[in-house]
């Protein structure tokens, strides 16, 4: 599904203004590259006073009634919802997000790529790259499968926003997104 820009415009345009950058910081999983993102955007901080809360807020409602998920479903508490900025050269190193407490709460993450580099940026999980769009979503079960992206390259930055949430095992299976089999692995 591509998300309608009147969704993601104000934020897009609020990422753009290079003054907001120094509100990012470095994120981990990074292996080359300019990359710095915004943690826990789902609470209002002072200091971003002017980033469009609202907007985020819409965008959330908006993609969790798309999945067909509760708008009180979990948000997970390590990165909440986030907004990644990187230039060419980047590259996520591979790696799994962090279930909370037990594998019954599985950390998912609903992502677009609101600004889309000239090439790469595209994710990959468990060794498959998936092709995006620009203001396309996808779903990444990041507490089971490892995943990453394709290198970034151009003058264009990317500019990720993902929402993340803890979604039951029952439910994830229940929807078909992962096998009852499936285990937990690195």
């Amino acid at each position: 599904m591509i998300v309608p820009t009147r969704l993601t415009k104000e934020i897009l345009d609020w990422c753009l203004v290079k003054e907001n950058l120094e509100h990012f910081r470095t994120k981990p999983h990074h292996e080359s590259g300019f990359s710095v993102g915004i943690t826990h955007l789902q609470r209002k901080k002072e200091t971003l006073k002017d980033f469009p809360h609202t907007t985020l807020k819409n965008l959330s409602t908006y993609l969790l009634s798309y999945y067909d998920l509760p708008l009180d479903t979990e948000i997970e508490d390590s990165f909440g919802y986030l907004i990644s900025y990187s230039e060419e050269g980047h590259k996520v190193g591979s790696h799994r997000d962090p279930n909370k407490d037990s594998e019954d709460k599985i950390h998912c993450r609903i992502n677009l790529i609101i600004s889309k580099p000239i090439a790469g940026g595209d994710p990959i999980i468990s060794d498959e790259v998936y092709p995006m769009l620009e203001n396309e979503v996808w779903l990444c079960i990041a507490g089971l499968y490892v995943h990453d992206i394709t290198i970034t390259k151009g003058d264009k930055p990317r500019i990720l926003i993902s929402l993340g949430y803890y979604i039951d095992r029952k439910v994830l299976e229940d929807k078909g997104w992962i096998c009852q089999e499936q285990k937990n692995t690195s």
